[in-house]
């Protein structure tokens, strides 16, 4: 577990943190220490077992450390990193009645286990730059690129400690982006240096637009075809190039005159024109 001093550093190392000066703090003052930790929380910074604990008590111990609190009452304002799940955790395992590295090491054995690592590193070795445009079809290749470095800082800190490195990072970064035309310079001879390599990729990806712009799409086609779909729709005959119904009409005129002869006829002897 990350030592209280910073991150990550092991977990025996003593505590240094010349902001607090004083011999002891009241249990008045360290509340309204703790209500403050509280209140300059965010949703996003607490931990849900969504992202690594050690990665949310880097967090953790950077807020306390600016409002001078000692470590032996971090396990009185561990519950304002939790939310969800972990907090509930918290309250049903009675985990205040531990110290707190105790009660860390139980939160991160129940969320954290091999098995919840593994799965992260399924997720993390399925990302790749092709697999988010295809979820973001309406985005550009650069906030694609965006997107797939942030979703992998997510998920850096769920993998097993060793593959946490940067260098492991810059690795699975080229692996993710190949296959990608907007890409190919970049990936030809990457920066070792993950920030530069990042910035690189966006300027490669610029420059390939420019030299690659979309191509105009012609109607012409498009219209003659639909002329040819409109005036099948309207009756038009193909073989002559008239519409069907001036053969329709023929044939009203046909069945009138049928219709005018039938009413002239002899009611008994079927005769026309006869009055018998």
């Amino acid at each position: 577990m990350p030592a209280y001093s910073g991150f990550p550093v092991p977990a025996n190392t003593p505590l240094q943190n010349p902001q607090n000066t004083q011999p002891g703090v009241q249990s008045g003052a360290i509340a309204t220490i703790i209500a403050s930790v509280a209140k300059i929380y965010t949703k996003e910074q607490k931990y849900n077992s969504i992202r690594s604990l050690d990665y949310k008590l880097s967090i953790f111990y950077n807020i306390c450390r600016r409002y001078g609190l000692k470590e032996k009452d971090l396990v009185n304002a561990f519950p304002t990193m939790l939310k969800g799940i972990a907090q509930d955790q918290y309250y049903s395992h009675q985990l205040s009645r531990k110290t707190f590295t105790k009660a860390c090491t139980h939160l991160r054995n129940f969320f954290e286990g091999p098995s919840a690592q593994q799965a992260t590193l399924n997720d993390w070795n399925a990302l790749t730059l092709n697999s988010i445009a295809h979820q973001n079809p309406t985005k550009s290749t650069k906030e694609h690129v965006q997107i797939l470095t942030n979703k992998m800082y997510a998920l850096k800190y769920g993998l097993p400690p060793d593959l946490r490195s940067d260098a492991h990072f810059h690795n699975k970064l080229i692996l993710a982006c190949q296959g990608v035309p907007a890409c190919r310079y970049t990936l030809a001879d990457p920066p070792q240096n993950l920030g530069i390599f990042i910035n690189k990729l966006q300027s490669s990806i610029t420059t390939y637009k420019a030299e690659n712009p979309p191509t105009k799409t012609f109607y012409t086609d498009r219209r003659y075809h639909s002329n040819q779909s409109n005036d099948r729709n309207r009756g038009y005959n193909n073989s002559r190039n008239r519409p069907h119904r001036y053969k329709s009409g023929n044939r009203n005129r046909f069945n009138r005159n049928n219709r005018s002869d039938t009413r002239n006829s002899c009611f008994i002897c079927k005769k026309p024109h006869c009055r018998s």
